[in-house]
């Protein structure tokens, strides 16, 4: 039986070697979701403690934020475009988005502690400011 490499003979293969600008592109995108994860952080801080400031005068919202960072690991789900090809790419992104907006709102109950009201809150104050940027940069 053929083995992977008679069925594509490194002769025949030349390679890819990203441009300039595919790295631009590449940058700028990493930059601006950076950007919106801690403009998400930090709205979602800034609406915590307005909530629970006098409940709780000392809290400490790196919880808050490590919680949030570590529910968007869904956003690894966009490496599947690279992977397969969809027909509608936009669907998935709506897709993931709703899966990372769900896996915050989890996370910040877990960190409240109180019930779905104060979270459902503080993460629609961080995804809309997420979203305000994004509308902004688009």
């Amino acid at each position: 039986a053929p083995g992977w490499a008679d069925l594509s003979p490194a002769k025949s293969w030349k390679g890819y070697t990203p441009t300039l600008e595919w790295w631009k592109e590449f940058g700028l995108l990493m930059v601006l979701s950076s950007i919106q994860l801690l403009l998400l952080c930090l709205a979602s801080i800034v609406t915590a403690r307005a909530l629970f400031a006098r409940k709780f005068p000392i809290v400490k919202y790196n919880y808050l934020a490590k919680s949030i960072i570590l529910s968007h690991f869904g956003r690894c789900f966009f490496a599947l475009v690279m992977v397969w090809d969809y027909d509608n790419p936009r669907l998935l992104s709506v897709v993931v988005d709703l899966f990372v907006l769900t896996s915050n709102m989890v996370a910040v109950h877990v960190w409240t502690g109180a019930g779905v009201l104060p979270a459902a809150l503080i993460v629609t104050v961080g995804w809309t400011c997420r979203l305000a940027l994004y509308g902004a940069v688009a």
